[in-house]
Parts: C-alpha cells; sequence; structure tokens
C-alpha cells in the first residue's frame, strides 16, 4: 500500500489517496476495510461506487445493466469521472443486475471494443472474446491454436486477416513490440511466440488478445453476514465448510444463514491447464440482525428533580446503540450520562427541558433498525396552590371557592371545612349559609403521579343578612307648604345607611334635614320643587340593599281658575286650574243644574244670552274647591269676577250671528 502525497503526518481537511498493489495471477480481487469493516461493500440503504478501468487511451464509456444502457442519470444514480464511475447514493434491491461498462477507442484505423462486467450482488468479473473489423470491414483475429498460456511454458499468437496484407504490427497494453529475449516474429510477423510465459507477459496484445498467465486462485465475498441472507464466495470446482465438502462448481451459495452457519468456508480449485490444484479460504461470521428496537422505561414514571432512565431493547446482535432526542444525536452531559454499550440513558435529575421524544438506534454490521419514539413528559407539581372566593357573605345566600395548582397530570382537588371533609373537585359550592357556617375551608391539591399534595384556605365570615329596606312617610298626603318625614325601615343588621333622589347621592339644606344615624329625612315645608323619587340604601360588609323608591309628589290647589273661549260654532268654554293632583270640573247654572262633569262644554246657541255659567274645580285627593262664574244678560253686559276676558270678547264678536239665530 501507498499514499501520496506520502507524508508522516497529515492536516485535517486535506486529501489522501491511498493504492494497493499485489502480485498475483489471475489478477487479485481488492477490497478495503476501516477499522476492520469492509468498504464499498454493496448494502442495502447505502451508498456504492462501480469503477470502470480501461487500459489504453479511451474516447467514451457508458454503462449498460442487464444489456439495456443507462441513458442518463436520475435522483439515486449518476455518473462522473467521465463516466468512469457509476455512484448509487441509496442501493436498494431494484438495484440488483450485471453491470458492463463499455469503452470505445480509436487506435489508427480501427475500432476495438473492449468489455467487462461486474455483478452487484457478488462483484464477479466477466472478459469476452475481442471482435475487430478493419476499415474495408474485413475479419481480423488473433488466434492462440487451441493453447492455454501457462507460466513457465511456451505460448503462440497468430494473426489472422481476410483481404489484403501488406504487413503486420504487433503491440503490447498499446506500445508497438519488437522482437527480444524469449520473444520472436514469424517472417511475415503473423506469429508471435513466448519461449517461456512469466507474469511480465501479462497484457493486453494487439491485434486484441488478453493474455493472462494461469497460475493461481482466490476467493471472494463477504466476511460477515447476518442470518437469512444468501452467502456466496466466488471461484472454482470444490467448496469445503469446516474440512467438510458441501458443493461443486464456481460458485457455492449457502441460503437461510443460521448462526450455526460460521467457519471456514474453503475452495479448492484444480487447474486442468496447469495440472495444479490450489485452496483458498474464507473465515465466515453470521450475526443476527437487528430488530424489535423498542424503548422501555420499566415502570418508571418521569417525575420532576427525581432520577429516571430509558432502556433501549432489541432482539439480534447488537454492537452499536445511539440515542436521539427530536431527530438530533444526544451525547452524555451534566445531569445525562449513558452505560458502558449505551443501552441506558440515565437522568440524574429530570427538568422541564428533558421533555421530548426519543429514539435509539441499534445496528451491527448487516443492519441498523431505529425504535418508534418514546414521548418523555416530566410530571410535576402541584406548585401554586390557591383558594378563590368570597371571605364574607350574607346568611341564606350562597357561596363559592375555586381551587388552581399548576400540575402534570392534571392535580385532583378534596376540600375541607374546618378539617372535616366536605367535598371534592376543584369547586366548592355551600348554599344557604348560616352563621354556623363561618370557619376555615381549605383545598388540598393531589398529584397521583409525583405522589405530592398541596394545600390553600380561605377563611369565611358569615355575616346576618338585611331582610327589607323600605321608605315609611309619617303622612300620607304631603301638603303643600306642610311637614313631612320620611324614615328607612331596615330589617337585618346594616353597617350604614344613605338616601338617594333620583337616582343621585341626597344632600340636606335649610328646608329638608337628615337625621344624625341617617336613617330619616325631614322637610319642613313642602313645595312642589321637593317632587322626586327617594330611595334608602342599607350597606353591610357584603354588599348594599336598595329600599323601592318612594315618589314624593306635593300636593296643592285648586289655584287660579279660569274660563276660557274657544271661537266657533258652537262656542266651547274651557275651565282650567293649577291643581296637584290635576282637579276634577263641574259646570252648573243658575238653576243649580249641572251642565258637564268635564273641563270644556258646548254653549247651547239659543240659551248663549242672559246664562249664568258656574265652573267648579276640586282637588281630588284633598276635596278643596274653588269655582268662578259668569252671567250675561245682553250683548254689552260686562264679565263678572274672575270671568274670562276671552269670552267677554268672543260673545261681542258672536252677537249678530246669534240675533239672526234668535
Amino acid at each position: 500500500m501507498t499514499a501520496s502525497p506520502e507524508k508522516q503526518v497529515y492536516k485535517s481537511g486535506t486529501d489522501i489517496s491511498l493504492s494497493c498493489s499485489a502480485e498475483s495471477k489471475p489478477a487479485a480481487s481488492f477490497y478495503w476495510m476501516y477499522n476492520g469493516n469492509r468498504l464499498n461493500v454493496p448494502v442495502e440503504g447505502k451508498a456504492f461506487n462501480l469503477s470502470c478501468n480501461v487500459v489504453g487511451p479511451v474516447d467514451y464509456i457508458y454503462w449498460m445493466k442487464n444489456g439495456i444502457q443507462y441513458l442518463g442519470a436520475d435522483d439515486t444514480i449518476t455518473f462522473f469521472n467521465g463516466n468512469s464511475t457509476l455512484s448509487f447514493y441509496h442501493l436498494d434491491l431494484s438495484d440488483d443486475g450485471l453491470y458492463h461498462c463499455s469503452s470505445l477507442s480509436r487506435p489508427a484505423s480501427q475500432y476495438s471494443w473492449y468489455f467487462s462486467g461486474v455483478n452487484v450482488k457478488n462483484g464477479s468479473m466477466y472478459v469476452t472474446a475481442p471482435l475487430l473489423k478493419n476499415d474495408s470491414g474485413d475479419d481480423v483475429a488473433v488466434n492462440m491454436n487451441n493453447q492455454q498460456p501457462i507460466f513457465n511454458r511456451s505460448f503462440t499468437l497468430t494473426c489472422t486477416a481476410s483481404g489484403d496484407v501488406e504487413h503486420i504490427w504487433w503491440m503490447k497494453d498499446g506500445m508497438y513490440i519488437d522482437p527480444h529475449s524469449g520473444m520472436t516474429f514469424s517472417n511475415d510477423s503473423s506469429t508471435l511466440s513466448f519461449h517461456s510465459l512469466n507474469l511480465n507477459d501479462d497484457g493486453h496484445y494487439r491485434p486484441a488478445y488478453d493474455l493472462m498467465v494461469n497460475c493461481d486462485t482466490t476467493v471472494v465475498g463477504p466476511r460477515i453476514a447476518k442470518t437469512g441472507a444468501d452467502s456466496r464466495p466466488h471461484s472454482q470446482y470444490s467448496w469445503f465448510y469446516n474440512n467438510s465438502k458441501v458443493g461443486d462448481g464456481p460458485v457455492y451459495t449457502k441460503e437461510a444463514l443460521s448462526l450455526t452457519s460460521s467457519g471456514e468456508y474453503t475452495c479448492m480449485a484444480f487447474n486442468n491447464i496447469t495440472g495444479i490444484s490450489d485452496t483458498a479460504s474464507l473465515d465466515l461470521t453470521v450475526i443476527d440482525p437487528v430488530t424489535h428496537v423498542i424503548v422501555n422505561v420499566d415502570n418508571q414514571q418521569p417525575v420532576f428533580n427525581q432520577s429516571f432512565a430509558l432502556t433501549c431493547t432489541a432482539t439480534g446482535d447488537v454492537e452499536h446503540i445511539q440515542w436521539m432526542k427530536n431527530g438530533m444525536n444526544l451525547y452524555p452531559h451534566n445531569g445525562m450520562t449513558f452505560s458502558n454499550d449505551n443501552s441506558i440513558l440515565s437522568f440524574h435529575s429530570l427538568n422541564l427541558n428533558d421533555d421530548g421524544h426519543y429514539r435509539c438506534e441499534a445496528s451491527n454490521a448487516v443492519s441498523n433498525m431505529t425504535s418508534p419514539a418514546y414521548d418523555l413528559m416530566v410530571n410535576y407539581g402541584p406548585w401554586n396552590t390557591t383558594v378563590a372566593g368570597q371571605s364574607i357573605a350574607e346568611t341564606g345566600s350562597n357561596v363559592t371557592f375555586s381551587c388552581s395548582a399548576v400540575s402534570r397530570p392534571h392535580s385532583q382537588y378534596s376540600w375541607f371545612y374546618n378539617n372535616s371533609e366536605v367535598g371534592y373537585g376543584p369547586v366548592y359550592e355551600k348554599a344557604a349559609l348560616s352563621l354556623t357556617n363561618s370557619g376555615q375551608y381549605t383545598c388540598k391539591a393531589f398529584n397521583n403521579i409525583t405522589g405530592i399534595s398541596r394545600t390553600a384556605s380561605l377563611e369565611l365570615t358569615v355575616i346576618e343578612a338585611i331582610v327589607t329596606v323600605e321608605v315609611i312617610p309619617d303622612r300620607s298626603i304631603p301638603l303643600a307648604s306642610q311637614s313631612l318625614k320620611l324614615t328607612c325601615n331596615v330589617k337585618g343588621h346594616y353597617t350604614k345607611i344613605h338616601w338617594l333622589r333620583n337616582n343621585q347621592n341626597f344632600q340636606s339644606s335649610d328646608r329638608v334635614t337628615v337625621s344624625e344615624d341617617n336613617t330619616s329625612v325631614t322637610f319642613k315645608a313642602l313645595q312642589t320643587a321637593d317632587d322626586g323619587s327617594y330611595q334608602c340604601v342599607a350597606s353591610n360588609a357584603v354588599k348594599q340593599h336598595f329600599s323601592k323608591p318612594y315618589d314624593l309628589a306635593v300636593v296643592f290647589g285648586p289655584q287660579s281658575v279660569q274660563i276660557i273661549v274657544r271661537p266657533g260654532i258652537p262656542p266651547v268654554l274651557t275651565c282650567q286650574a293649577l291643581s296637584q293632583p290635576p282637579a276634577v270640573y263641574h259646570w252648573i247654572l243658575e238653576n243649580n243644574t249641572v251642565v258637564g262633569n268635564d273641563s270644556s262644554i258646548e254653549l247651547p246657541i239659543k240659551s248663549i244670552l242672559g246664562s249664568n255659567y258656574t265652573c267648579v274645580a276640586k282637588n281630588p285627593l284633598t276635596n278643596v274647591t274653588l269655582f268662578t262664574s259668569q252671567v250675561v244678560s245682553n250683548p254689552s253686559a260686562a264679565v263678572s269676577v274672575q270671568a274670562s276676558v276671552m269670552l267677554t270678547a268672543l260673545l261681542v264678536l258672536l252677537i249678530p250671528v246669534l240675533e239672526e239665530w234668535l
């Protein structure tokens, strides 16, 4: 083995080329190993390269699979290095087949084709007979006269051609050759004779013939295989397993491998040309493929601040285990360690950052498998347990308490009253409270995974409720200019009273005063300005209680009684008076005959003159009465006391009309 460039120490990131050569006949098959593992072996799911090696000048290289030419690369296969390398990104079973690379060169005036093939499954090589044509299309061939090229024996090559041949030249590996010690030509150069073949005589002789001096035997095949697969050590003739004969022929196939199939496989090759036999052996190690990879937790629960372990289990021969979290490879760090064989991932003290999807990949030289994800969710709590609710309530009312805690999984809740259990769940309700329900209410939050419980309490005070609040006046009829007292009557315990007028806070004045304890309001002399909606409000530590509104309307009148005439035929007399509540009206003639009970009446046309109409206004609440009268004796009669001027004016206008009607 040689290295290029040749150095004692190499800098990281630089390139190095390693070359291997060996003396062997037939040519040795090479493979490379890195840290004991074989490189460039076709394994399903892995990358793989095929290289086409050609001796001599080359104009073009193309590839065929199972006799069909590859027209171009695709997503999984590509060509590079002038098509001399065929690269597979990810091998799968569909890539099995016989692969050929073909090279085209054009020396002088001839076309020469050289073929070599490789089977991806077993790496075997095949050499085909040459076919040559000259410019005229005539056949040119090299015959070996039924001889076999055998080490230390004589050998002859003869060039035959159709058509007119003027001269024959011989070439080896693209170079013209001349006679020398051990090699001679016939007079017309049609025969090339080797007196005694040696390994240096190997080569490509043109017209085309590949001379390979037969001398040795090799075995090619995998050194490690998985159970259930085929093993194909390549060679010839007879096969032996641990010194027992198991087959004949150049290829021996061992199917359905088991662990007992490990051992030494020997090929005994007999060369019927040289008469020499030789053996070659290969030690095969059979291992179980990796299957059933699972992450186990061994009945543990992941609890905050406690240790925890994940175990990777698998069936088969496991050589290496790799752990991953959320798709990224894991390595030991503070708080996380691996066992010697990486099968156990240990957390010294779990925290919330350890949540995630954990997988393990188990592998050996022939297989690998990744487990399904284990979703790690660290359980914690309860933390920050709190109780929300009223601290003061009235007798007869209902109270609701709510409990909360930060926890995974969600906490279970229990309720206690003065250390006696009274309920379950995050919400507790107590209805129809009495004074004996005062005391301490405690919520207990329990996490059944972590085994931790936490409590929170609230002190409830139950007070006597305010049952009724009402405004009571000291007289039933609030007369103008008289006094009035409003008293706030409260049934139940209260802390203060205040008054509202028309939903606004009530302010006292010289005429209106409020008692020192705010239980009453006194009006010295009622006025219509005191009208309004009055309420008293009794408050305790829980809430305010409002009385029903007392609507104050000061009673007065009737005042300012007058008669108003509306012109028309017939004319209408309307009586008006100021009064609270509104006055009721009666119309009376001089003979005490009632002619109307409404505020307005229509005047009879024939009796309007000389009639005395009296309007009586009466307050329906106080029965106070006030009246006014009108007497008409002739068209120029004067208006009586309190009669309306409008009536007199109307009658003057109506006299001509009335006289015609009369």
